[in-house]
C-alpha cells in the first residue's frame, strides 16, 4: 500500500503482515509524527456505535507495557488502528529465525505481559467501568523494545468482558472458547464441526482465522451443543499467553486443539515453569489461572518453590560443615573462583547498564546500577576491584564535572507520551499534559507529586500562574490548582488553550473550536469578559486526541488588558478586554500556524504554512505596524519576556529591538533549530541532534546529544524540561553553579592552550605558543609577555622543581628560556642539545616513565622493574602526566583542541574521566572552563564515592 490514508496519514513502509491484516509505518502529515497503522483486511459488520465505544476505551489505556492507541476508523470496509510507533520487533520474527529464548528471559517477559493484562482486565475502564480482554495474544502481538522489555500490541479486536464484540482467533494460540467450545462442560463434543484437526491448520505461522463478529446476533459463536454461547474472557487471554510462552520456550507453535497440546518436557525445562504453562493452557477454563494476577504470583514465587532452592536450604548446614574439607582439598578455591567469574560478569553488565542509563538522562538509575556493579567486601564471591564499576559511579555522580552548565538531573516516566510541558517561574515544579492527564512533578527530585484528570483533547494545555499555582484544561473545565496545598481553587468553563498574563492577574481559556474566549480573574475565578471571536474559531484537528500541533495563538498582554487569538481562516484578532473592542491585525488564508507575544506596549506575531513565514510587530496603542519581515526558510518562532523579544529562523536566534526594529544575532547554529525556550538568563535550543544551552548574549554554555530528537521544551529558573513527543519520558536538566570549588575567575578574552597554578595565593599562569600571562584569583593581570620567535619553539613545560615555578620554553636550536610564574620575568637562558624533531616527549614520575610520540599511543614503563605496563589511549595528544597514590593522572588535548584528563589505575584501566582538566596541584585536580572559571577538586576514593552515592539515594 502507498499514498495517503484518511487524508491524514502518509504511508512510509510496510512493517509486517499476518492472516488478519497488514501493519504500516506512517507519518501524520500535519504533525510530522510517526505512527503505526494496523489495517485489518477482515470485513466487519460491527455497528458503528459499538466500534466507537471501543475506540474511546482503548484510547484511554495507559500502561508501561501497552502502547498508546490513538484512533480507529473504517476505510473501504477495513478497520484501521492508529497507535504509537514503538521501535523494536515483534517476537514472532526471532522465532521464525529459529531463536530460542532462555527460561529466565521468558519469565521476565511473561511478568510484563501479565502486568499489562491485569491492568486491561481490571473493571476500571470506560463508562460504566469495565474490564477488557485482548483476545489475540500471540508472539506477533508482543513487541520487544530496545531496552529488552516488551509491549502488548494490537488491540483492535479486544472486547469488553461480559459483552459481545468482534473476536479474532490465531491458530495455536486461540483458546477453545474462541471456537465456541466449552470444555468446562463434561459433555462437550471436542470433535464438533467448529473444530479443525491439526493437519488442517494453515502453514503460515501465527495465521488468523476469519474474524467473527459477535456484535451481530446472527454470527455469535455457539457451542457444538447448539444452545450455549461461549465468549472469550480473562481466562482466554491466560490460555493465549500460555500458548505464546510455550512457543517461545520450545520453538514450536502449539496445535490448534487444546486437547492435543503435548506438555513441555520437564527434563529440558524447569518443572515449575512447565506446570505454570500447562495450567494456563488447560482446556477447561475453570482449571486455569482465573486472573492475570494469580498467574503473575505463580511466576513471582518460582524461586521459593524451586526444588533446588528447597534442597539448597536443607543442605545449607551440610555445606557449611564440609567447607573445611573443601578447603583442604582445594575445591573451595575452585568454587569461589567460578562464583567470582559469574559475579564479575554481573559487575561488568551493571557498569554498562549504568552508562546506558546515564546516556538516557536517568541519573538515579545510573547511580543505582553503578553501586550494584561495585564489589562488596563482605561478600565472599565478589572480586576485589573492577575499574569499570568505579568509572561508572564517577560518571553517574558527576563529581569531576564542575562546569557551570546544564546537567542531566534525571527523568520522569509518564503513562503516555507528553503533549504539553510547562515549568514554574522558580523552576522547582514541572507540569505535563499527557493523554487525559495532568502530571505535576518535583524537578529537583524528579518525582511525580500529583496526577489530575485533564480534558481528553490533546489540545489541552497547562500554564503556571505563579510558583505554586497552575491553570490547566481539566476534565470539567479550566481549573486553577494550588500545587503546594493540593487544592483546587476554582473551575471555570471548559477550555483547552490557556493563557496567563505576566503579572499573574488574568487567565484566558478557549475550548477547542468554540467561537468565544473566556477571561477570568486569576485569584477567584470571576469572569471578566467573554470575547466573541467574530464568527471565527481556532484550528482543531479532526482527531484531536492524537497530538497538539501548537499552531494556535492564544496570548494575554503583561497586565491582562489585551488578548490575541488566531483563527482557522487565517485571521489574528487583537481584543481590548475592558472595552470588548476587537481588531483584525492579520488576515491571510494561506497561513495555518501562528505564534505571538506581548512586550512593553507592542504585539508581535508570526504566521507560517511550513514553507514561508511572516513576522509583524504592532504598536498596540496606535495600532501601527512597526516592523515586518518575510522568510522562505520555514517557520519563524517567537519567544519573549518583559525584557527582550527573540525570533528564530532556521538555525539563527536573534534579539529584536522593538524601538528601532533592528535585529542582533545571538545564536548562529549550523543545525536547524526546531524549538527554543528562554529563561531569565539562558536560552535552550532544540535540534535533531539534541539540546544546546546559551547565555542570553549568545555564548554557548554546553550542548547535550540526545538519543532521539526532542520536540517539546520549557525552561524557567535553573530548570529545563525537554521531551520527545513519541516517548513517555520527560528529561530534566538543571543549571549547576558550583561556587564552592572556584579557585579563580577571569574574563575569557585571552586565547591560551594551558593553565597552571603558580602558588598558594591562587595565581594562574596561562600560556600558548605566542605569549603568556599571569592573573590573580580575581582575574586581574599581574604580568603579560609575548614570546620570541614562536615558530621556532619545540616545546613548553611548566616546571615546579624550584621555589618559584617557571615556564620553560625550548627552541629547536637548543635554547631554553625560563620565565618566572611570579612576575613573568625571564629568569634564565640556557643551552642544551638540539631536541629531536620527532617530538617525542618523556614524562617521569616516581613510579612511571611515560614516552609519548607525536603520532601514536604513549607507552608506560614501571620504574621499579623496568617492564612496560601498556599503552595509553591513541585519541588525543598527551600533554602532561602526574602520579597520585600509585594512580596515573594523564592530561590530553583532543584533535578538536579540547582538554581532558584520565585517572588510570596500576593496570592503566580508566577509573575517571576529567573534562577540562588543566593541572594537578597540592593533591587537587584543577579545571579550566571556557566560561572563564578555574575550579579545583580532590581525588575521591572509592569509599568516598560510595558515601556520596548513598547520600543522594537517601
Amino acid at each position: 500500500m502507498s499514498g495517503i490514508i484518511d487524508s491524514t496519514y502518509e504511508i512510509i513502509e510496510k512493517l509486517g503482515a499476518g492472516g488478519g491484516g497488514n501493519v504500516y509505518l506512517a507519518r501524520h502529515i500535519r504533525l510530522n509524527k510517526k505512527v503505526v497503522l494496523k489495517i485489518d483486511k477482515r470485513k466487519l459488520s460491527t455497528k458503528p456505535e459499538i466500534l466507537r465505544r471501543e475506540v474511546d476505551v482503548l484510547k484511554n489505556l495507559r500502561h508501561a507495557h501497552i502502547p498508546q492507541v490513538y484512533d480507529f476508523f473504517v476505510e473501504d470496509g477495513s478497520v484501521i488502528t492508529v497507535m504509537d510507533y514503538i521501535e523494536g520487533e515483534s517476537l514472532d520474527r526471532p522465532l521464525k529465525r529459529g531463536e530460542v529464548f532462555s527460561q529466565a528471559q521468558v519469565v521476565t517477559w511473561a511478568k510484563q505481559v501479565l502486568d499489562a493484562l491485569e491492568y486491561m482486565h481490571s473493571p476500571t475502564h470506560g463508562e460504566p467501568p469495565k474490564g477488557y480482554v485482548h483476545s489475540d495474544i500471540k508472539p506477533a502481538n508482543i513487541m520487544r523494545l530496545p531496552d529488552n522489555s516488551v509491549c502488548l500490541i494490537d488491540f483492535n479486536i479486544s472486547l469488553a468482558i461480559g459483552e459481545y464484540s468482534f473476536v479474532g482467533r490465531s491458530v495455536g494460540y486461540a483458546s477453545p472458547e474462541h471456537y465456541g467450545l466449552d470444555y468446562s462442560n463434561p459433555y462437550e463434543d471436542a470433535d464438533s464441526d467448529d473444530t479443525q484437526t491439526d493437519s488442517d491448520e494453515t502453514s503460515a505461522d501465527d495465521s488468523d482465522e476469519t474474524m467473527t463478529s459477535t456484535a451481530d446476533s446472527q454470527s455469535q459463536p455457539s457451542s457444538a451443543m447448539g444452545g450455549k454461547r461461549i465468549l472469550p474472557d480473562v481466562r482466554s487471554d491466560i490460555y493465549s499467553l500460555g500458548a505464546t510462552l510455550y512457543h517461545m520456550l520450545c520453538g514450536q507453535r502449539p496445535p490448534r486443539d487444546a486437547k492435543n497440546v503435548v506438555p513441555l518436557p520437564k527434563d529440558k525445562f524447569s518443572p515449575l515453569i512447565c506446570d505454570i504453562i500447562a495450567k494456563a493452557m488447560t482446556p477447561n477454563p475453570d482449571l486455569r489461572y482465573q486472573s492475570a494476577a494469580e498467574m503473575r504470583k505463580a511466576f513471582d514465587t518460582l524461586r521459593q518453590k524451586d526444588p533446588r532452592t528447597l534442597k539448597l536450604k536443607r543442605r545449607k548446614r551440610i555445606v557449611i560443615s564440609v567447607f573445611s574439607i573443601l578447603l583442604a582439598a582445594g575445591l573451595f578455591t575452585t568454587f569461589v573462583g567460578l562464583k567470582r567469574i559469574q559475579r564479575n560478569d554481573e559487575i561488568l553488565k551493571n557498569a554498562e547498564y549504568s552508562q546506558t542509563a546515564l546516556k538516557k538522562g536517568d541519573v538515579n538509575a545510573a547511580i543505582d546500577y553503578a553501586l550494584e556493579a561495585l564489589p562488596n567486601e563482605n561478600k565472599l564471591f565478589d572480586p576485589p576491584y573492577r575499574p569499570q564499576a568505579q568509572k561508572a559511579l564517577t560518571d553517574a555522580l558527576g563529581v569531576y564535572n564542575l562546569a557551570d552548565e546544564y546537567k542531566q538531573q534525571g527523568t520522569v516516566s509518564l503513562d503516555s507520551a507528553p503533549l504539553y510541558l510547562s515549568v514554574s517561574p522558580d523552576g522547582n515544579t514541572g507540569a505535563c499534559i499527557c493523554s487525559k492527564q495532568l502530571v505535576i512533578f518535583d524537578t529537583e527530585k524528579c518525582s511525580i507529586t500529583k496526577k489530575l484528570e485533564a480534558d481528553p483533547s490533546a489540545l489541552s494545555e497547562v500554564e503556571f500562574i505563579d510558583d505554586d499555582t497552575v491553570a490547566y484544561a481539566g476534565s470539567n473545565g479550566l481549573c486553577v490548582y494550588d500545587v503546594k496545598n493540593d487544592k483546587e481553587l476554582w473551575c471555570g468553563q471548559k477550555a483547552t488553550a490557556i493563557a496567563v498574563s505576566a503579572d499573574a492577574s488574568t487567565v484566558m481559556g478557549i475550548y477547542r473550536d468554540e467561537g468565544f474566549a473566556t477571561v477570568y480573574n486569576a485569584k477567584d475565578g470571576s469572569e471578566l469578559a467573554k470575547l466573541d471571536l467574530d464568527g471565527g474559531k481556532q484550528s482543531v484537528l479532526e482527531n484531536d486526541s492524537f497530538a497538539n500541533p501548537q499552531n494556535n495563538l492564544v496570548e494575554l498582554s503583561d497586565d491582562g488588558s489585551y488578548a490575541a487569538v488566531s483563527l482557522s481562516d487565517g485571521r489574528v484578532l487583537l481584543a481590548d478586554i475592558k472595552t470588548g473592542d476587537i481588531f483584525t491585525v492579520f488576515d491571510d488564508k494561506s497561513y495555518n500556524s501562528f505564534g505571538g507575544c506581548f512586550l512593553n506596549g507592542y504585539f508581535a506575531l508570526t504566521a507560517s504554512n511550513g514553507n514561508t513565514s511572516e513576522f509583524e510587530l504592532f504598536d498596540i496603542e496606535s495600532g501601527e505596524l512597526c516592523a515586518q519581515s518575510h522568510s522562505d526558510n520555514g517557520a519563524y518562532l517567537l519567544r519573549c519576556d518583559d525584557k527582550k523579544l527573540f525570533i528564530k529562523e532556521k538555525g539563527v536566534i536573534a534579539v529584536l529591538d522593538t524601538d528601532t526594529g533592528d535585529q542582533a544575532t545571538v545564536v548562529d547554529s549550523d543545525e536547524i533549530i526546531t524549538q527554543f525556550s528562554i529563561s531569565e538568563g539562558h536560552i535552550a535550543s532544540l535540534t535533531d541532534n539534541g539540546i544546546a544551552f546559551y547565555t542570553r548574549e549568545g555564548s554557548l554554555i554546553n550542548a547535550i546529544e540526545g538519543e532521539s530528537p526532542y520536540s517539546l521544551c520549557s525552561m524557567s529558573g535553573d530548570s529545563c524540561l525537554a521531551a520527545n513527543g513519541n516517548d513517555p519520558v520527560i528529561q530534566l536538566f538543571k543549571y549547576d553553579r558550583d561556587d564552592s570549588s572556584l579557585t579563580a575567575q577571569y574574563i575569557n578574552d585571552f586565547e591560551h592552550d594551558e593553565s597552571r597554578v603558580c602558588d598558594t595565593d591562587g595565581n594562574i599562569m596561562q600560556f600558548n605558543i605566542d605569549h603568556f600571562r599571569i592573573i590573580d584569583k580575581d582575574g586581574n593581570v599581574i604580568a603579560e609577555q609575548q614570546l620570541d620567535t614562536p615558530e621556532k619553539e619545540y616545546d613548553q613545560q611548566f616546571i615546579r622543581s624550584g621555589s618559584v615555578p617557571v615556564l620553560e620554553v625550548t627552541y629547536y636550536d637548543g635554547t631554553v628560556k625560563c620565565y618566572s610564574s611570579k612576575d613573568g620575568s625571564l629568569v634564565e637562558t640556557k643551552a642544551i642539545d638540539k631536541p629531536d624533531k620527532e617530538l617525542i616527549s618523556t614524562f617521569e614520575t616516581e613510579s612511571y616513565t611515560v614516552t609519548s610520540p607525536l603520532h601514536g599511543a604513549a607507552t608506560v614503563k614501571n620504574n621499579k622493574n623496568g617492564k612496560e605496563i601498556g599503552e595509553l589511549t591513541k585519541e588525543g595528544y598527551l600533554s602532561y602526566v602526574y602520579e597520585y597514590d600509585s594512580d596515573l593522572i594523564a592530561m590530553f588535548t583532543s584533535d578538536e583542541g579540547e582538554k581532558y584528563g584520565l585517572i588510570l589505575d596500576e593496570k592503566l584501566e580508566t577509573i575517571a574521566y576529567l573534562p577540562y582538566l588543566t593541572d594537578f596541584y597540592n593533591d587537587k585536580l584543577i579545571f579550566d572552563y571556557p566560561t572563564g572559571s578555574i575550579k579545583s577538586s580532590p581525588i575521591y576514593s572509592i569509599d568516598e564515592l560510595i558515601d556520596i552515592a548513598r547520600s543522594r539515594q537517601s
